[in-house]
């Protein structure tokens, strides 16, 4: 059984900050922690709820087989261990991965200050679905390892190669350079079904839920798209417009 201090140690790993520090999060979730296990990220131990042991004898199995320690807590403790009110019954202890390079694959997703975990989450999971291996993050989004974001992905985290951007207008410039063309979702733009037309390599900018793609940003398109619309609807959240305008871009591409 763990500690009062490892458990609190554990706890603070909620906190952007501490994780930042350690360079540890925390995954909650029996699929998450089977494609977290499968993944190239390092698990340093497994969590689970001893009354619910009988029901996860296959992620126990696995993590064994992979040397990772596997540890017994209590209801109580697997909720001071997880981030929320209700938590399945295991969860783990992963460290951070470093900041990776994008694949250098056809399409690339682009976040520009993308405040809500949810949100990141979907579209995360929302790329692995279309086979999009590549986000491009700014610095200024939502962390990527924030519990929620984690738990919205539901493992797809685990799928993708990601990288941080200090500044994602110049970032997106050296991409440019590199043959891709640049699209940023905004309302005024061309219809997203004449964009299909595309032909080269293609970065899609989604902008933050408040304000859209900044100027800065903006600039550094090619083109600007939409999502016509019939309905009385201002606009559509960021995640929603995320995945049909992927689904318009790549889908079957």
């Amino acid at each position: 059984m763990p500690s009062k201090n490892r458990l609190k140690y554990l706890a603070s790993l909620s906190k952007k900050k501490q994780r930042k520090i350690e360079g540890k999060f925390i995954v909650e979730g029996v699929r998450a922690l089977y494609e977290g296990l499968n993944s190239d990220y390092v698990c340093e131990e497994v969590f689970i709820d001893a009354e619910h042991f009988g029901k996860v004898n296959d992620l126990i199995e696995l993590s064994e087989t992979k040397g990772i320690p596997v540890t017994f807590v209590s209801g109580e403790e697997i909720k001071k261990i997880a981030d929320t009110k209700s938590p399945q019954s295991v969860a783990a202890l992963f460290r951070v991965k470093s900041n990776s390079n994008l694949s250098g694959g056809k399409f690339i997703v682009a976040l520009d200050d993308v405040a809500d975990p949810g949100n990141l989450g979907t579209i995360i999971r929302t790329c692995d679905w279309f086979g999009v291996e590549n986000i491009l993050i700014s610095a200024n989004s939502v962390d990527l390892f924030n519990p929620k974001v984690i738990r919205s992905t539901m493992g797809s985290i685990f799928h993708i190669n990601f990288e941080i951007a200090d500044d994602l207008s110049s970032k997106l410039d050296e991409i440019k350079s590199k043959g891709y063309k640049i699209l940023a979702a905004d309302m005024s733009g061309k219809s997203v079904k004449e964009a299909r037309k595309i032909e080269s390599k293609v970065v899609l900018v989604l902008g933050s839920e408040a304000f859209g793609v900044s100027t800065e940003v903006k600039k550094t398109a090619d083109y600007a798209v939409s999502i016509p619309g019939i309905g009385k609807a201002e606009s559509l959240n960021v995640a929603v417009a995320g995945a049909i305008l992927i689904y318009e871009l790549f889908g079957g591409k």
